[in-house]
């Protein structure tokens, strides 16, 4: 027969030990999992606040080498924006006239059945951000006009926040002399 020493008997883990890594494992797992869910919805915010910067450079970059889309023979591009909706749409869009010559004095906007289209790019909000202020109102243009590149919108600095379901936000505000400002 053979015998156990009394160090080999107690060897391996109790019922309490292991009840303890099981609970500590699962504390940390449910801390790692709220964690991963808040900071999606806050890059989902700045990857959206970031394709809108990069929509207001670009048409920022249009009205600089004044871009003339292809099919607007005729016509002359004669500001370029950025438009947004409350419906967590925006656009970059060129204000067209007709002729080769630009009045001073228009107020450019977006025209969405301007025939030729006045389109140039859309894109939407990601499904858990949404438009929380437009400058005040339920919509916004923002144009850039050649070859100073002049800020000219229905607001005097205008600005764009974003806010995700869970209530953080991000702030989009272009001066007038162009810079595009992010907090």
């Amino acid at each position: 027969m053979k015998e156990f020493s009394s160090a080999s008997a107690r060897a391996g883990f109790t019922l309490m030990e292991l009840i303890i890594v099981i609970g500590v494992t699962m504390v940390l797992s449910a801390v790692v999992l709220g964690y991963s869910r808040s900071s999606e919805n806050q890059i989902a915010l700045y990857k959206d606040q970031a394709a809108i910067v990069g929509f207001l450079n670009e048409a920022k970059s249009l009205a600089i080498q004044k871009y003339n889309q292809p099919g607007t023979t005729g016509y002359i591009a004669c500001a370029f924006g950025v438009h947004f909706e409350t419906a967590n749409t925006f656009v970059i869009f060129q204000d067209l006239e007709p002729g080769d010559v630009c009045p001073r004095s228009r107020t450019y906007a977006y025209n969405a059945g301007a025939d030729p289209t006045e389109l140039i790019k859309s894109a939407t909000l990601d499904s858990g951000i949404s438009f929380s202020d437009l400058s005040g109102g339920s919509s916004l243009d923002i144009e850039f006009i050649a070859p100073e590149v002049t800020v000219t919108s229905t607001v005097v600095n205008p600005s764009v926040t974003l806010r995700t379901v869970s209530g953080i936000s991000a702030r989009i505000e272009v001066g007038s002399g162009g810079q595009i400002v992010t907090q």
